[in-house]
């Protein structure tokens, strides 16, 4: 099943590749009358029509806790070490990632897709997360235990807005087509939408846990669907040198409607999702490269009713190296 759903979503990707050099035939008429963003010249420069190829080093990974009020366990994939390569071309990046596999033995399974479209204000994301194999750490459990049958699926949209955007480029942060000359901070709103499915052969609680968990965490299938709004902060700090440090926080709140598998199926009545998205990254921009390394977290804390939490933690360590034509 796993490679299957692999297949297809490379299928996809090879099929929509060929847009990219159909992109590159678009006349010149027609890319100039491509969005553009308005900007303070005191605060941003723009470099239009730049063409960017990436490489670039990142470390994913897909955290899952289940919790009751006395014990935990964490679900935690290995090979978490990815490599890829990218485009920028404004209003579009992309970033392909392949697994490096260090651990040969007890592997994770996994697929990583990331997109990112920036407007004259707002930044539009996407991503698709395939795991199949976690590795289980508990307050009881003596050693760390391998299920090669849980499935993680997590693909979600997210949109934020700057208030303060002809002063601050998200192209300069994450995509190398703009200089950021000062410093400066905004707020910003935005939300997102997220689907995620976790499935396994039996109970994703190992046997020697089971006495510590009710009959309601023993959950063999997990559908989460979610809707959230957010709003923060964001500050970029400009470095002489053409370097910058950029940090950010939205918490947020959400609706998460959920339908579990646990010998019955049953839906949670609490749909509260509390979030958070933390980063910070550290970056250089010159005339002919960029180059960033960043962290970002993304928080997700929700009920799955009868005293038992689910929370989870998509983050990445990523590192960027950005040529442009």
């Amino acid at each position: 099943m796993f490679h299957n759903i692999n297949r297809i979503l490379i299928s996809c990707f090879v099929i929509l590749s060929p847009a990219t050099r159909i992109y590159s035939q678009i006349p010149a008429r027609i890319i100039e009358s491509m969005p553009t963003q308005e900007v303070d010249t005191n605060y941003v420069n723009l470099e239009e029509n730049i063409l960017s190829l990436r490489i670039f080093l990142v470390a994913k990974t897909q955290n899952i806790k289940l919790n009751n009020e006395n014990y935990g366990l964490k679900y935690l994939p290995n090979n978490r070490l990815g490599a890829g390569i990218g485009f920028a071309y404004y209003p579009i990046l992309l970033d392909f990632a392949v697994n490096i596999k260090v651990h040969k033995e007890n592997a994770t399974d996994r697929f990583d897709l990331q997109g990112e479209i920036f407007s004259k204000r707002s930044l539009f994301g996407i991503y698709l997360q395939n795991y199949r194999g976690f590795n289980i750490t508990g307050d009881q459990l003596q050693a760390e235990e391998f299920r090669p049958d849980i499935h993680s699926i997590a693909t979600g949209l997210s949109y934020f807005s700057l208030v303060n955007a002809n002063k601050m480029s998200f192209r300069s942060i994450f995509a190398g087509g703009a200089k950021q000359k000062k410093s400066v901070g905004s707020f910003a709103l935005g939300g997102t939408a997220s689907f995620h499915r976790i499935k396994a052969d039996s109970s994703i609680i190992p046997g020697s846990q089971q006495a510590y968990f009710n009959e309601y965490a023993q959950i063999t299938k997990l559908l989460e669907y979610n809707v959230s709004i957010k709003a923060g902060y964001a500050q970029v700090f400009v470095i002489p040198r053409g370097f910058f440090i950029f940090a950010s926080i939205f918490p947020g709140i959400g609706i998460s409607v959920k339908e579990i598998t646990s010998g019955e199926t049953y839906i949670p009545s609490d749909w509260l999702n509390l979030l958070m998205d933390l980063q910070i990254s550290f970056g250089y921009n010159s005339p002919r490269i960029y180059t960033t390394i960043g962290v970002v977290d993304h928080y997700s804390n929700t009920s799955l009713d009868y005293s038992n939490r689910m929370i989870t933690n998509l983050g990445r360590i990523k590192w960027v190296v950005g040529f442009k034509l």
